[in-house]
């Protein structure tokens, strides 16, 4: 199982209370300017962005997220979203042994002091085929042992922050009453690898998040493992 080291933290001020978590979770936060969709259908831009994200994917065994949200907030919040792979990607090729960090200056340094240099290429038709397979095949969750909630059901997000470990509960809908849409099967625990629980997708109304934000009612709809819920009161 992979566990996250302590990372670093801030402190933000979200009215009566204070929430301490890592830089990635900014889900109904202000004050990062409009979100630009012009090409958003593209899902790379640039040939060496899908090289670091199947880098990412190759080089490091376990899940890449709890790397990404390793990065210190500094580097998180100013790299572009593949430059976070590429970054991720290193800091965990080097706690798997697999490269240095003196590797990694060294190429660094080649890349910088001359600038026609180009990385090696290798054509191989085979592990192509492997990543293009694994990149693109479905993977359906087994069927749950047992669900605690059914659709339809109202239920809390429990009010709980880990800033030390990996989880997959976006901080702006702790505390939050939604409703059950669908009932799924039973995933690895996200931080708990060796156990597994019912993964939820729930609903939740926008002025219960954020309250009137000028742009009208709307429905957010949230993946939540079961860890995470209660039933409403």
């Amino acid at each position: 199982m992979d566990r996250c080291e302590p990372r670093e933290s801030r402190t933000i001020e979200l009215g009566y209370r204070e929430v301490v978590e890592g830089a990635h979770d900014l889900g109904g936060l202000d004050g990062f300017g409009p979100v630009v969709t012009e090409d958003g259908e593209l899902t790379h831009h640039e040939p060496w962005e899908l090289r670091a994200q199947g880098a990412a994917l190759f080089a490091v065994r376990d899940s890449m997220r709890p790397w990404l949200e390793r990065l210190d907030p500094a580097t998180y919040l100013s790299s572009p979203y593949y430059v976070r792979w590429l970054r991720a990607a290193e800091n965990g090729a080097v706690a798997s042994g697999f490269v240095t960090t003196d590797d990694l200056a060294r190429w660094r340094s080649r890349f910088d002091d001359d600038p026609d240099a180009r990385p090696p290429a290798v054509h191989d038709e085979v592990l192509r085929a492997r990543v293009e397979r694994a990149l693109t095949t479905p993977h359906p969750l087994p069927a749950a042992r047992a669900h605690s909630f059914r659709p339809g059901q109202r239920v809390v997000v429990k009010r709980w922050h880990d800033a030390t470990h990996h989880h997959r509960c976006p901080r702006y809908v702790r505390g939050v009453t939604g409703v059950v849409e669908t009932a799924w099967g039973d995933e690895p625990v996200p931080g708990e690898e060796e156990r597994s629980a019912p993964t939820y997708t729930v609903s939740f109304a926008s002025t219960d998040l954020w309250g009137d934000a000028g742009e009208g009612p709307f429905t957010v709809s949230v993946d939540l493992c079961e860890d995470y819920l209660e039933p409403a009161p």
